[in-house]
């Protein structure tokens, strides 16, 4: 056991188990951002040192790609239960606030290690809830994580309102057009796609609904194309429906007009 720590540690933690729980914030950081995963995953060796065996210490990483602002997280609340029922000793992770990043949800967690005096661990520190000075510390560092988060989305909006404003934020690709280079928004080059556009956009003028372009559609065994991929270049053909068409007809794109934030 590490001596640093050792005065925290008492036996009736090392009877329980210890929990690693792992979270990256989003699927992009888990594929690109893996240094971070193994060094979550390498806290098991800390958990080691601190002296729990291998086989008794356990990992949850169902969260990776879930931020730590969403209460419903199927691995925290795993952890929560793990910590109220009495089977966790010592709850580690990289940071403490990648438990949570909203204030409710920590402080559940908080109050369940309190009650069940469940010690908290990460990198550089082992913290006892119990302790009311390690309690205003963790206190503190929910504080600045909520903070934190508060400040990264502010810049995410300002970044996405100016990327608005040039025409270049895009939230999907509509049938018909293919983005490049992530920001650069093309008439696709497949001409089987474009020619369907075309024609559902000059048909349905003479139609008296969009049922009966619908039900025109069906007449002509139609296939209209949808995107399955953010940038347009997964084409699935499906059978003309009224809700697909709605979606299609309604998008101002196919008057070569730019918009962003058209609904609250």
């Amino acid at each position: 056991m590490s001596g640093e720590w050792a005065h925290k540690i008492k036996a009736e933690h090392l009877c329980r188990d210890a929990w690693l729980y792992i979270r990256q914030s989003t699927v992009r950081q888990v594929f690109e951002n893996t240094e971070s995963t193994q060094r979550q995953y390498a806290l098991r060796q800390r958990g080691v040192a601190l002296g729990w065996p291998t086989e008794r210490i356990h990992v949850i990483d169902s969260d990776l790609g879930h931020s730590g602002a969403e209460r419903d997280r199927e691995g925290f609340q795993q952890l929560v239960a793990e910590v109220s029922l009495g089977r966790a000793g010592i709850v580690m992770g990289l940071e403490v606030s990648r438990l949570a990043r909203e204030d409710i949800s920590w402080q559940i967690m908080i109050r369940h290690c309190q009650f069940m005096t469940v010690l908290l661990a990460d990198e550089e520190h082992v913290y006892d809830p119990v302790d009311p000075h390690e309690q205003m510390m963790l206190g503190l560092l929910a504080t600045f994580a909520g903070f934190e988060l508060k400040v990264l989305r502010q810049r995410m909006q300002q970044a996405w309102k100016q990327k608005a404003q040039r025409g270049e934020l895009y939230c999907g690709c509509p049938p018909g057009y293919v983005i490049e280079d992530k920001q650069t928004l093309r008439k696709t080059p497949d001409q089987r796609v474009r020619n369907v556009i075309k024609l559902i956009l000059e048909q349905f003028p003479l139609q008296p609904s969009v049922g009966a372009l619908c039900r025109w559609g069906y007449q002509q065994s139609l296939q209209i194309p949808v995107c399955r991929d953010f940038y347009g270049r997964d084409i699935e053909w499906k059978t003309p429906d009224t809700d697909t068409l709605i979606r299609l007809l309604r998008n101002p794109i196919y008057t070569g007009t730019y918009v962003m934030g058209r609904t609250k």
